[in-house]
């Protein structure tokens, strides 16, 4: 044993500076970038070395377990080196050789610490997470998701107690166990599947706004999560934000381990560009464009996307000398995004911008001037619809151009608002067009719901040269948000020769949003090196889950199509059931008659609700009280059953007719219904009273291609529209009862 003790020395010796080895044996600590273990440590580790029984060529479990203990004291540097000499003493039954080979084959992005012959040691390093904080979560995230996952034949795993080290240890479920290259193999690929997903989940998250970030239950402003929903949650929230599907996420998982397969950061950042380009190429071919003739400039969502037509405008607006400025017409005002007439304004449209700089919402951009915004609602102060929504906007315009003639126009149209309307109509902004002057005027269509149809928007792309705006995280279900404009050749030969002509000051502040990725450099050579060269892996999964959706709707959405206005009869037909509860509060097609061409299906696959409690004054629930309805139709509210049966009871089910005709839905019972937990269209205010809404999404209409898949996805409408109907019904005395309960 004193042999061995001078062989364990010798092998320290080795990598061990001298001085090193003299301040140990003074039981000092070493400054040398890292700190060393103190003599007493040192001497501690001899000792189990000393008393320990030779059985199969290695150490027992207590050794084992204090020479883990022993490295963890020391940075990952230090560890590498000592892998090497301490297993030669511990002697391990897999060759290290064999243990990176098995972590290269895996795609793992780490690198082996130390190898014993229960456990070995790993730090891991994603590509494309830069916060040390966040990576230390993401480890942690990862180790528990892990572990949900073990089984028979897996190593078990552990983060490090110290949270600050990078250190994972995997080891087998009993102590004693050696190591093989199988269970290794099979650990890491179930490990590397976890951290994925940990990935995609934090990339989800990033590169937007604060309606991103998470709260403690980890959702978001929209109270989702950025991972797949349970698959007891009803889903119809396809309107502002969504969860990814399953489907979706795995998809994002794999467009990440091709990342990750990349030898080196510049070869990372190329494949990061390849992607960006291929994910534009298949979007506007799933929307019918020719890639050639098109370009889409992808934004971090649906409102800052805004910020591209004004610059434009700004810049024509310098080209042809005009000093009146740009003046921002917005039109669907209140039933698009609520922040649409800060951006139009050229504002900071959050308090952090979508890399996490702090910034003041509502401010002015670096550079940008003051912009005259005119925001036009489509409804009275009632809350009804305006019958003459074109002439307020014709009128609006031509008393703007009066005051000021030198001015460039930003004229927005809605192709599919909150509730599904089309307005101004497409003969309202060429008249105006012709009355301004082509010149004058840049056409903004906010299409950001895509629930139209093909013909309508290529014709406003083509023919009308509109920036055309575009989010993937509505009808196509991409988590929030997800935002770009498409633009034809006309326009995209404008932008690129324009703005870095007149406005190369206002990248600066664009540059906060965009980057050089964002947009396809053989479309905007000139203008996209004016950007900088960020690479937003948020962006690229976010717009990634839309895609996968769009891939499997888009190509055969005419089959789809045929069930759509089926599925809208139907639901429409229950809300009916239950006036004045529940009123079908859908756009009459009559008062815009350019709707019906322009959408899906031919019809609005959104169908709005305006809730009425039963009081004296029928008076209905506020945005408030809404949001408040809406948070219940989310949770299990058995908890009041008491309080409905002493009001009554619940409503009865509801009937479904489609076009006239009976649909026989064999509904679940009530207790069924109460505790369903169902995400729908967040509310939208109206003004004296708000709305809820029920949207259909991709993932809903690809299941809907018989009648028998019809009625069973109308089961679930119905268990809705049920839970909606009581829980209005019962509103007051719930939330008598909830506040009188708060425990």
């Amino acid at each position: 044993w004193i042999l061995f003790e001078s062989i364990l020395l010798r092998i320290l010796s080795r990598f061990l500076p001298l001085p090193t080895q003299i301040a140990m044996a003074k039981g000092e600590v070493v400054q040398e970038n890292q700190t060393v273990p103190q003599d007493e440590k040192f001497q501690e580790f001899l000792e189990f070395s000393n008393s320990v029984k030779r059985d199969s060529g290695c150490f027992d479990i207590a050794a084992q377990k204090f020479a883990t203990d022993y490295l963890h004291h020391l940075k990952p540097e230090s560890l590498a080196d000592l892998q090497s000499q301490i297993e030669l003493v511990l002697g391990a039954t897999v060759a290290e050789a064999d243990v990176e080979q098995a972590l290269k084959e895996s795609g793992l992005p780490c690198k082996l610490v130390f190898l014993f012959p229960t456990r070995f040691g790993i730090h891991i390093t994603p590509p494309g997470i830069g916060l040390d904080l966040t990576v230390q979560t993401i480890r942690h995230k990862a180790v528990e998701k892990y572990l949900t996952r073990v089984t028979t034949g897996l190593l078990t795993v552990q983060s490090p107690e110290n949270a600050e080290s990078p250190i994972i240890v995997f080891a087998h479920q009993n102590d004693t166990k050696k190591i093989t290259i199988p269970s290794l193999k099979n650990s890491i690929k179930v490990f590397m599947q976890c951290l994925l997903e940990t990935c995609v989940s934090q990339h989800l998250t990033e590169g937007c706004d604060d309606r991103t970030l998470l709260n403690a239950q980890g959702k978001n402003k929209y109270h989702c999560k950025p991972e797949p929903p349970p698959t007891d949650l009803i889903l119809r929230g396809f309107s502002t934000c969504s969860p990814p599907t399953k489907e979706a996420y795995q998809h994002c998982t794999d467009l990440l381990r091709e990342l990750w397969a990349t030898p080196d950061s510049d070869a990372l950042k190329a494949k990061f560009y390849t992607q960006m380009r291929e994910l534009e190429h298949t979007v506007l071919a799933q929307l019918g464009f020719s890639v050639d003739d098109h370009s889409i400039f992808f934004h971090p969502s649906g409102t800052d996307s805004e910020f591209l037509p004004l610059i434009y405008g700004i810049a024509l607006q310098r080209e042809l000398g005009y000093s009146g400025g740009v003046v921002n017409v917005v039109t669907g005002a209140g039933e698009v995004g609520s922040k649409t007439e800060k951006a139009a304004g050229g504002r900071y449209i959050a308090p952090i911008t979508p890399f996490g700089e702090p910034c003041t919402e509502g401010e002015l951009l670096p550079e940008f001037p003051s912009t005259r915004v005119i925001g036009l609602k489509p409804r009275k102060a009632c809350g009804d619809l305006a019958l003459d929504y074109d002439n307020m906007v014709e009128e609006a315009v031509m008393a703007a151009d009066k005051e000021k003639p030198d001015q460039v126009f930003v004229l927005h149209a809605v192709l599919g608002s909150k509730l599904g309307a089309v307005m101004p109509s497409e003969e309202c902004v060429l008249k105006l067009r012709d009355q301004l002057g082509p010149k004058r005027v840049v056409i903004a269509l906010d299409c950001c719901q895509l629930r139209h149809s093909p013909k309508t928007l290529h014709r406003w792309v083509d023919e009308l040269d509109a920036i055309t705006l575009i989010t993937g995280s509505k009808f196509f279900c991409g988590p929030g948000f997800c935002g770009g404009c498409v633009v034809g050749t006309k326009m995209m030969k404008a932008i690129d020769e324009l703005i870095p002509k007149h406005c190369s000051e206002l990248m600066k502040g664009y540059g906060l949003y965009v980057t050089k990725s964002d947009c396809c450099g053989k479309s905007f050579p000139t203008l996209s090196p004016l950007l900088s060269d960020v690479t937003n892996f948020g962006m690229l999964t976010r717009w990634s889950c839309a895609k996968n959706e769009m891939l499997t709707f888009c190509p055969t959405r005419c089959e789809f199509e045929k069930m759509i206005p089926k599925w809208v009869s139907a639901v429409q037909s229950m809300v009916t059931c239950y006036p004045p509860l529940l009123t079908n509060a859908t756009c009459p097609l009559k008062q815009f008659p350019s709707t019906t061409e322009c959408l899906m299906g031919r019809c609005n696959t959104l169908v709005p609700i305006k809730p009425t409690p039963p009081t004296e004054d029928n008076k209905e629930l506020s945005i408030d009280q809404l949001k408040v309805v809406y948070q219940w139709l989310m949770v299990d509210m058995s908890h009041v059953q008491d309080v409905v049966d002493k009001n009554g009871g619940a409503v009865e089910a509801p009937k479904a007719q489609i076009d006239g005709t009976a649909v026989d839905l064999a509904l679940p019972e009530w207790k069924d219904v109460i505790s369903q937990k169902c995400l729908i269209g967040q509310p939208v205010d109206l003004g004296p009273h708000g709305i809820v809404r029920i949207a259909l999404g991709a993932p809903i209409a690809v299941k809907m291609t018989t009648d028998e898949s019809l009625h069973k996805t109308l089961v679930e409408d119905a268990m809705i529209v049920w839970k909606l109907a009581t829980l209005t019904k019962n509103f007051h005395q719930i939330v008598e009862f909830l506040n009188t309960n708060k425990n």
